[in-house]
């Protein structure tokens, strides 16, 4: 009844097939999926008799591990892509069906594609989010992932719902932040959309600066920036910088696609403790994003499982803008035990070592 078509590269008429769901995003995006450096996109059709598309599932190959670490570590991590391979995606699949027996049935059929990659690439472990704006997920379909051998658990994220009036988004957000939004102005920090190649490279620079707060470096394989630039004019990715005494404070990365609005990126030159460039930018990202009338703004959010105190911390941050906590699932299939377990070693380390130089 199905047929299933696996491919490296993909022509526009995928990008076309999204947008007929209504919860699909950039992140399961051509231009998203190839702009990935240093991996390999996977494109994972389901066609019915009448060769319709009725499931996507876009995902990349990783071997290694980090945008940003030390260069002995980044190094040592591409030594050991035997441990570190993984299949990851983001906000997939897509499927293009109301009827829910169709929906398990076209599932099932992602499900085998994916065990196609998972050996063809000698694939570790993979693991993806599924769409925070699909709310047809059940037990039926969280059961055919546990079958299919996936730990399932929750993530939470918050949206707005841009339908709402700006004046209704400002009352939601938490008093403390309206006043803080209301300080940056009276402080003269000012917001600026990214319009040319040279402020892109200058939020690149601030994306250093953030990186070296942390005592890493910033990997010269952690973006593409020609593809961003492309994004850029091509409307699906949107930067804003925040700046204060003609200095650049703050940047926003968002990405745009089937009006809804993610946040990617937050940054921070930290030059100043105090600084509410950050928060000044979310309001006026939010303002632009109802003038482009999108439908949802995703301010993001993280696991639901063994949350780290820095993520209380960030999702904390991130429920002050109002937005309705949805919960979504993620899925996690491990195929080689061992090498998994010393790749978690490995990324356990790693995290030790991030911390012990951004503390000195």
């Amino acid at each position: 009844m199905y047929k299933i078509i696996i491919n490296t590269s993909i022509n526009d008429d995928w990008n076309q097939n999204l947008i007929k769901s209504d919860y699909a995003n950039f992140f399961q995006n051509t231009n998203y999926l190839d702009s990935s450096p240093n991996t390999v996109p996977i494109y994972i059709s389901v066609l019915d008799d009448e060769k319709n598309v009725v499931g996507q599932l876009g995902l990349n190959i990783i071997n290694t591990t980090a945008q940003y670490s030390s260069s002995f570590l980044t190094n040592i991590l591409k030594l050991i892509p035997n441990v570190s391979r993984r299949g990851i995606w983001f906000f997939g699949p897509i499927i293009h069906t109301n009827n829910k027996n169709k929906k398990i049935q076209i599932l099932k059929e992602l499900l085998k594609g994916l065990d196609i990659v998972y050996k063809k690439y000698n694939i570790v472990y993979g693991f993806g989010f599924a769409s925070p704006y699909d709310s047809s997920i059940d037990e039926q379909y969280l059961n055919e992932l546990k079958k299919n051998g996936y730990l399932v658990a929750k993530s939470v994220t918050y949206l707005a719902d841009l339908s709402e009036s700006l004046e209704s988004l400002w009352g939601k957000i938490s008093k403390k932040t309206r006043g803080d939004i209301s300080r940056a102005e009276r402080r003269g920090i000012s917001v600026k959309q990214i319009k040319t190649y040279d402020e892109l490279q200058d939020y690149i620079q601030l994306y250093k600066i953030w990186t070296k707060t942390k005592g890493l470096e910033l990997s010269k394989s952690a973006y593409n920036i020609e593809k961003i630039w492309n994004n850029i004019q091509s409307g699906l990715e949107v930067f804003f910088l925040a700046y204060q005494n003609n200095e650049i404070i703050s940047g926003l990365r968002l990405t745009q696609f089937n009006k809804i609005i993610y946040t990617y990126q937050v940054l921070s030159s930290y030059s100043n403790d105090t600084s509410l460039g950050g928060t000044l930018l979310t309001w006026k990202a939010i303002e632009w994003s109802k003038q482009q009338d999108c439908k949802i703004y995703d301010f993001s959010g993280g696991s639901g499982r063994d949350i780290t105190k820095k993520e209380e911390k960030l999702l904390f941050y991130k429920k002050k803008w109002g937005g309705n906590e949805v919960v979504h699932t993620n899925m996690e299939k491990i195929n080689k035990k061992t090498r998994f377990k010393i790749f978690k070693f490995l990324e356990v380390s790693l995290g030790k070592y991030r911390s012990f130089r951004a503390s000195r």
